[in-house]
């Protein structure tokens, strides 16, 4: 048996100018931004990054951006602004897929904080574009972010670890070029190249199993 993951598309996914993004998606220029790309439901955990951020003291806290549609929509803006957060987070609703790049090369920062996963291509979306990402340690997610160089894990769900997370990992100095370059190593092209290995193992093999055999 033979396992190969999901891929990401790194033609679509790209690094594009950051200024030119948050201008054309009406953010600020100048401080932090933080992204958050999914489904408005529970599991995707954005009533729990919201509580995260209402943690980090104002002068730190990064302007967040939730893109995303869903049930959970009118729950997070209530949240947002008992929270007092109304004014440095800001919902997008749905993006069509070819507009997510500008989306994440906008951020200084992506974060997952879902309660469960599969493979999340997010992550590697992100990645793709240079983006380094924060993600709580569930299912797929520690196969995806593999290497501190990229990102960070949290492994406690609750709003205080990611929190401490989010600061973490603000602080330090991603260096975005290198995470291009690990998310590369997750391309559909290099998943393709998997799968046609073993199309030629089988090949070698011949119609009995036996490697060699006409």
């Amino acid at each position: 048996m033979t396992v190969l993951r999901n891929g990401v598309d790194a033609e679509r996914f790209r690094p594009l100018p950051m200024a030119e993004c948050r201008r054309s998606l009406g953010l600020p220029q100048g401080g932090r931004v933080l992204v958050s790309v999914g489904f408005l439901v529970p599991r995707k955990g954005h009533s729990l990054l919201l509580r995260a951020l209402a943690l980090i003291p104002a002068a730190e806290r990064p302007f967040t951006v939730i893109a995303g549609d869903g049930p959970e929509e009118g729950a997070l803006r209530s949240l947002a602004a008992d929270l007092g957060l109304a004014e440095q987070v800001r919902l997008l609703g749905a993006v069509e897929h070819d507009a997510l790049a500008a989306v994440y090369s906008s951020a200084d920062l992506s974060v997952l904080a879902s309660s469960r996963e599969g493979w999340p291509n997010v992550l590697l979306e992100s990645m793709a574009c240079g983006t380094p990402v924060v993600a709580t340690a569930v299912h797929g997610s520690p196969e995806v972010v593999a290497d501190e160089s990229v990102g960070l894990l949290v492994e406690e769900q609750s709003a205080e670890a990611l929190a401490g997370a989010l600061q973490a990992a603000l602080a330090r100095g991603f260096d975005r070029e290198r995470v291009r370059r690990y998310a590369l190593g997750m391309s559909w092209r290099e998943t393709s190249a998997g799968l046609e290995r073993v199309f030629q193992e089988v090949l070698r093999r011949g119609p009995n199993g036996r490697r060699g055999a006409p």
